[in-house]
């Protein structure tokens, strides 16, 4: 094309466009076709669009028709024609009290063209769910929440009911000031995490399931839609970010839930909320801030004689009958829910009495057997909440029997360590962060009993250690009277009995100790039968 020539756009009378090239000195000879050479005038197109006859604060249902037949109108219309259009509908609109009109009509008239690799993205939206028409009995559907999960994963049956309780406890929040985390963790791989994290997306409002979610993307994620976070990889993502640390653990308390960001040009302040119901699913530790607001799910990999069903996102149909009981159940009950006054088992810490309350007052609305059910799942799960002082209450424990088996009087740190890594379901191989604890970690943990490493010489080498006699003390106060010998034949079990308890940083949950299948029940455990792990 020569310079002297421009490109412009014509319609022909059926609106079909075609482009002619002109010489710059004829511009001025034409006759620009902004309303008379269109098929229709913009006040044919409000008339047909019959925007007029809308209603004040129309539903979205109208507008979302408006803007279809707005956006099928518009089509070929040259940009003078759609400039006006939209000064005319926007007019129209704001008298019908349209919040955003202008920008309404806009998008009707000029939308957005997206190239396919545009990083534009799509509103988030969720679709609208009917509520269940029968009023819905907690029992049954609680039963029916269970049963199902257990249908595809491997569960024991208080980690079932947990969940069942934390997925009603979604549906319900704004009955409760404190919203515990679920936590779904496994020791290693493919043992069904990512599977129940996505069975759960299916039964709870609002879901958001990603692996990848930046600080601001979650606030405003959840200040804009109110949704349940479903969090992957957690494991990984917190490394990266801290700050996405702190935000889900501000979460956890409705009154706290605020975050303060500057926003705009003029950096005005302004507070999002962060309250939401949350799942984080990863393998190994998460700081102690978050695992003590948690509920926590170990899922253990399958046996070859256990068989579940494989879940697919193709069989979705017999979730939204189970979706729709909850949202009739939370609808009925979300006011009782609020009131209600839940019992708690004997020896519950504070922690866990505000992890539990929720799940315990949606087992007491429920009734027949879910209040038992609930305090067996609690103690199946959390143990006994102790004091923060119990985590070295039972590194006592493990280095006397540490001690006593080896029948040593002198022990290196190295082999001290080396021992507790080894001994199962005990904290100390992921002790902060999912990393081992550390000699500087152990000696200020003994520190408080007045422990201290020395220097000593083991196998002609010399070393810094501990020695057992500096222990005794201690042993003799804090672990209830216990004997090396009896620790030595009984195992690694956590003797509960004479302390005040708290629950110890991760593995607190302990029901059943694997080396000699002896069942560990807390204190508290005997009002509900002994039976509680099952």
């Amino acid at each position: 094309m020569r310079n002297d020539q421009i490109e412009i756009k014509f319609y022909s009378k059926n609106d079909i466009s075609y482009w002619m090239r002109v010489n710059v000195s004829s511009i001025n000879q034409i006759e620009q076709p902004i309303i008379k050479d269109n098929s229709k005038t913009i006040a044919q197109t409000i008339e047909e669009l019959d925007l007029n006859s809308l209603e004040e604060n129309p539903p979205s249902d109208d507008l979302y028709l408006a803007i279809q037949k707005l956006v099928a109108l518009s089509s070929g219309r040259d940009e003078a024609w759609r400039k006006i259009a939209v000064s005319d509908i926007t007019k129209v609109l704001k008298g019908k009290k349209v919040s955003g009109a202008d920008e309404f009509a806009k998008s009707a008239f000029f939308p957005k063209k997206q190239k396919p690799d545009s990083l534009d993205g799509n509103s988030v939206a969720f679709p609208e769910l009917d509520p269940w028409p029968d009023r819905v009995d907690g029992c049954s559907l609680l039963d029916e929440i269970s049963s199902l999960i257990k249908e595809f994963i491997v569960l024991s049956k208080g980690e079932a009911d947990a969940i069942g309780l934390w997925i009603l406890h979604a549906w319900t929040l704004d009955a409760y000031l404190v919203s515990p985390i679920l936590r779904i963790t496994s020791p290693t791989k493919s043992c069904g995490k990512s599977s129940l994290l996505s069975i759960i997306g299916e039964l709870v409002p609002n879901p958001i399931l990603t692996a990848n979610l930046t600080p601001a993307t979650l606030f405003r994620l959840v200040d804009k839609h109110e949704v349940t976070l479903l969090l992957d990889e957690v494991d990984v993502s917190f490394k990266r970010n801290e700050n996405l640390i702190s935000l889900v653990n501000s979460g956890y308390m409705k009154k706290t839930a605020n975050v303060y960001r500057c926003e705009g040009d003029k950096h005005e302040v302004k507070s999002f909320q962060c309250w939401s119901a949350k799942v984080l699913c990863g393998i190994g530790r998460l700081p102690e801030t978050t695992e003590s607001r948690s509920i926590r799910i170990e899922i253990k990999k399958k046996k070859s004689n256990e068989t579940t069903r494989k879940f697919s996102v193709y069989e979705l149909d017999e979730f939204e009958g189970t979706k729709q009981k909850c949202l009739r159940f939370a609808m009925d009950n979300i006011d009782l829910l609020k009131s209600v006054s839940p019992k708690f088992p004997e020896g519950i810490g504070d922690r866990d009495r505000d992890n539990w309350r929720p799940l315990l007052g949606i087992s007491e609305i429920a009734g027949k057997d879910w209040p038992q059910r609930a305090a067996q799942a609690y103690l199946g799960l959390s143990g006994v909440e102790v004091e923060d002082e119990e985590p070295k209450v039972q590194l006592l424990e493990d280095i006397k029997n540490i001690f006593n088996m080896k029948g040593e009087e002198e022990l290196p740190t190295i082999t001290l360590l080396n021992q507790l890594y080894s001994l199962p379901e005990r904290p100390w191989m992921e002790w902060k962060h999912g990393k081992p604890i550390t000699d500087r970690e152990l000696s200020n943990l003994l520190r408080g009993f007045k422990i201290r490493s020395d220097q000593f010489r083991y196998n002609e080498k010399k070393v810094r250690g501990y020695r057992k006699k500096d222990f005794l003390d201690a042993w003799e106060r804090y672990l209830s009277g216990t004997d090396g010998t009896d620790l030595k034949n009984k195992g690694l079990l956590n003797n509960l009995s004479g302390t005040k308890s708290k629950s110890v940083p991760h593995k607190k949950n302990d029901s059943f100790n694997k080396n000699k299948g002896v069942p560990l029940v807390p204190a508290g455990a005997s009002l509900l039968g002994r039976n509680w792990d099952n």
